[in-house]
C-alpha cells in the first residue's frame, strides 16, 4: 500500500537553550528533558540528570505541511525510569506557539519564514520558564538556498535535493522518488 502523499511546506528549527527554576520533586531528583512536536512529528533532547536549571543547546528540526494551522508544542518532561524500567514521564511544563505567527507580514517578505528568540513561561507549571530559538523556513527557500549553493537536477524534471543552512542532527535525509513507467498497477480500481 502507498503511504498518503504529504506535501511538505516549510522546516521549523528549534533550538532548546536551557530551563530555569523548573518545580523540584517531592522525591527522587529532577531529570528533565524537552520534547518538540509539530503535528504528528516528535523530536526530543537528550535527559540530564538531576537538575531544576538544565542547559541543554541542542538543535531540532521538524518539516512541516500546514504552518497556518499547525502549531509548536513544547513539553518539559520528567525522565521517569525506576528500578531500570522506563515509566510514564510526568509532565513539568509546557509552552505552545502557532507557527503562523512566525510567518511574515511584511510586503516584501509576505508568507515567508521568521523567527523568534527569548525566554518563555512553562504553562501547566507552578512555575519555571524556557529559553528557546524557533526559526521557520519555507521549504521553496531552502530549495533556492539549494541552487545558490550548487545543488543540481537530474535532468529527469526531478527537483533539487532539498538542501539547508546546516544538517541537524535529528534529520537524516529527504528520498525523493520519480516513477519513470510502471506496468500493472492498480490504481482506484483501474489499472
Amino acid at each position: 500500500n502507498l503511504l498518503p502523499r504529504v506535501v511538505l511546506r516549510g522546516v521549523v528549527w528549534v533550538t532548546i537553550h536551557e530551563a530555569s527554576d523548573l518545580q523540584t520533586k517531592m522525591i527522587g531528583t529532577r531529570d528533565p528533558y524537552v520534547k518538540v512536536s509539530v503535528g504528528s512529528q516528535h523530536e526530543k533532547t537528550r535527559a540530564l540528570s538531576d537538575t531544576t536549571c538544565p542547559v541543554f543547546d541542542q538543535e531540532l528540526c521538524l518539516m512541516v505541511n500546514d504552518p497556518v494551522n499547525n502549531s509548536l508544542e513544547i513539553s518539559v518532561l520528567q525522565n521517569d525510569v525506576a528500578q531500570g524500567r522506563h515509566i510514564t514521564d510526568d509532565a513539568i511544563g509546557t509552552f505552545s506557539m502557532p507557527l503562523k505567527q512566525l510567518i511574515s507580514d511584511r510586503p516584501d517578505q509576505k508568507g515567508r519564514g521568521g523567527d523568534f528568540s527569548g525566554w518563555v513561561d512553562l504553562a501547566n507549571a507552578r512555575r519555571g520558564k524556557i529559553r528557546i530559538s524557533i526559526k521557520y523556513e519555507v521549504l521553496q527557500d531552502a530549495i533556492h538556498k539549494a541552487k545558490e549553493f550548487g545543488g543540481v537536477t537530474c535532468g529527469l524534471g526531478m527537483g533539487l535535493p532539498v538542501a539547508i543552512s546546516h544538517r541537524p542532527p535529528t534529520v537524516y535525509g529527504v528520498l525523493q522518488v520519480l516513477v519513470m513507467a510502471g506496468r500493472g498497477f492498480v490504481y482506484s480500481g483501474k489499472k
